[in-house]
């Protein structure tokens, strides 16, 4: 009589290790799902966030740098921001609700009009005050952000580096 050794696999045995196989890999694709989701989700967050950043800094820069009025007029669903620099040059930032974006224009004597660039999106709101300008020279503006359920608020105080007046009043 033979004897013969069976070292391979028995069906039994395979289909065990195939199901296993099966269980840890739907566990490893539902992780890498559910980091995928995260990830975007942080980086809506955090391109906000830049965003917001990089426009109220060049909020403030205008706004430190202005060397005569500043006005900011609200008609509802159009708010600007008018920063005058000299006699024949001002900068407008108009913010529209309709499309939630805050767009940057530079006016100058002689020019027939002037090019609107964006400056910011996702753009909720859009507030000036400018209460406090003839008694410390102090602008504060505030900005909204919204993308999607993420809500981001920005509100700066400036301090004008020159002595600068409301739009239209006297000195």
């Amino acid at each position: 009589m033979k004897s013969s050794k069976n070292s391979g696999l028995s069906l039994v045995e395979l289909v065990a290790a195939i199901a296993i196989l099966a269980v840890a890999s739907v566990a490893i694709l539902g992780f890498l799902n559910a980091s995928t989701r995260h990830y975007g989700k942080e980086n809506k967050d955090v391109n906000l966030q830049y965003e917001a950043q990089v426009a109220s800094n060049q909020i403030m820069e205008l706004l430190i740098d202005a060397k005569s009025e500043v006005d900011f007029s609200d008609s509802g669903s159009i708010r600007k921001l008018t920063v005058y620099d000299a006699a024949d040059t001002y900068y407008v930032l108009t913010w529209k609700q309709n499309d939630h974006k805050i767009y940057y224009s530079e006016f100058v004597a002689g020019a027939q009009t002037a090019n609107e660039e964006l400056l910011a999106e996702y753009v909720e709101d859009f507030n000036v005050d400018l209460s406090k300008l003839t008694v410390n020279k102090t602008v504060r503006f505030e900005i909204q952000y919204k993308n999607d359920d993420k809500v981001y608020t920005v509100a700066q105080n400036v301090t004008c580096r020159n002595p600068v007046k409301l739009h239209g009043t006297t000195p």
